[in-house]
């Protein structure tokens, strides 16, 4: 059996928020919504932290969100520091095919475990949004969000080299008259 011991790595992060009843009136209203994407860590520079949360993080990638299609996203977030288990603050920027953007900002924690039989580091992280802080444009520019993510990471320690998938589900509130805006 592999040897698990904790391991210094930065945590991402991504979606998800709180509804809104203003967007529950007709032409508006809660759908289910459900997300995939897999990432890439990047560098960070340019991710802007501040004390509480001082580690940066940012990943970008591809995936499919419900409502939006194929998706480019870019994550960027800061959490407490290089331990095994900690706190993420972010923002998730999803933006479709046709260039609508939603971005929703999170908060959650990970925990990092390190594999000494595979020489890797995985971490996990649960977040959700952050309640009325999404925002976007298009038919999302007055969107809500209210789910989970759990995103993955996993982080060669030959090359250094950090992958991850992502996956959550949950409901989101737009108005289809929205479309032109923003």
């Amino acid at each position: 059996m592999p040897r698990k011991l904790p391991v210094v790595i930065a945590a991402s992060a991504a979606v998800l928020a709180t509804a809104s009843p203003a967007l529950a009136a007709p032409g508006g209203g809660d759908k289910p919504f459900r997300l995939r994407h897999s990432t890439q860590v990047v560098d960070p520079t340019g991710v802007v932290c501040g004390t509480e949360y001082p580690t940066p993080y940012r990943a970008v990638g591809t995936g499919n969100l419900s409502h939006l299609g194929r998706v480019s996203l870019d994550l960027e977030a800061c959490n407490t520091g290089l331990g095994p288990v900690g706190t993420a603050v972010g923002t998730a920027t999803y933006t479709a095919a046709n260039g609508d953007v939603l971005e929703i900002a999170f908060q959650g924690s990970y925990v990092v475990e390190f594999d000494v039989a595979s020489q890797t580091a995985t971490s996990v992280l649960t977040a959700d949004a952050i309640p009325g802080a999404t925002s976007g444009t298009g038919r999302f520019a007055h969107a809500e969000v209210n789910g989970q993510l759990i995103q993955t990471d996993v982080t060669s320690l030959s090359t250094g080299a950090t992958t991850g998938t992502g996956q959550g589900s949950g409901t989101i509130a737009y108005f289809a008259s929205d479309r032109s805006a923003g």
